[in-house]
């Protein structure tokens, strides 16, 4: 039997918990206020522990956006105040409750990881491998995607220089490659592997060969722009459609040879056996 994946993180816990409603709006998640406090506060009455801290607090309260929930078949909507990740994050500094104040012990530990992290940058990556050999993947699995994390910052970082200035751009650009490599772009390759929640990383869920062709298409996306000295939006367009298009040939020869997809929605990345 493999290892289960739940996060070791306690404020991801809270928020995966079946009793806290989400809805997903222009790319955030944001999470039933009342929802989040009927766990943190353990109060019979969270709506009117919500009613409270408006009042206490204004800037909280200005955090909380009103938002439809989609409710059973049939029924209307349900009009709810939600309260994106950091709002939720104010949110657990604002209540007094054991639960909360474990979580709050928790944020101030996280802190001053992060600011060794910034002192001694190796410590962020001795605690990438911790997590996720922690969610039980393979050595051999975490080294690839940890230097997947390395090409992509590199690539991103070249786009920039060479004339991709926003999100938008970086999107574009991050589509066009992986459809040419793939014959997906992001969003359908996520949907191809079952993934539907946001904070679900598609490369997480990549197998190692997988990882391997997205690492090349990304590095033959750069090369390509340093040798011919892109510099436009325009120009890199043509370099990451040569590149991926270098990648899909290597993957139908890969294909053909071991007679079976490469991407295959039952082959994402397992992790490792339990010991």
């Amino acid at each position: 039997m493999t290892k289960s994946r739940t996060s070791g993180n306690p404020v991801d816990r809270l928020l995966n918990d079946r009793r806290v409603r989400s809805t997903v709006v222009d790319g955030r998640i944001l999470y039933d206020v009342v929802g989040v406090l009927g766990m943190l506060a353990g109060s019979e009455f969270p709506g009117e522990v919500w009613n409270d801290l408006k009042a206490r607090e204004p800037a909280l309260a200005r955090l909380a956006e009103t938002v439809d929930l989609p409710n059973r078949v049939g029924q209307p909507p349900e009009s709810i105040e939600a309260l994106d990740m950091p709002g939720v994050l104010r949110l657990i500094q604002s209540v007094q409750s054991p639960k909360a104040e474990t979580l709050k012990r928790w944020l101030i530990e996280s802190a001053r990881q992060r600011m060794d992290e910034a002192h001694n940058p190796e410590l962020a990556f001795l605690r990438a491998q911790k997590l996720y050999r922690r969610r039980g993947y393979d050595r051999r699995w975490i080294d690839k995607r940890l230097r997947s994390v390395s090409t992509r910052q590199d690539l991103v970082s070249e786009w920039y220089r060479r004339g991709a200035k926003d999100s938008e751009h970086f999107r574009e650009l991050t589509n066009r490659l992986m459809h040419e490599a793939f014959g997906m772009d992001v969003e359908t390759y996520r949907r191809y592997k079952g993934l539907s929640r946001s904070t679900e990383k598609l490369r997480d869920h990549m197998t190692d060969l997988e990882l391997a062709l997205v690492a090349l298409a990304e590095t033959a996306a750069m090369s390509l722009s340093r040798d011919r000295n892109s510099a436009s939006l325009e120009q890199l367009q043509a370099d990451v459609t040569d590149a991926g298009r270098i990648v899909a040939r290597t993957r139908d020869q890969i294909e053909h040879a071991g007679g079976r997809p490469i991407i295959d929605r039952t082959r994402m990345a397992r992790p490792a056996q339990a010991a």
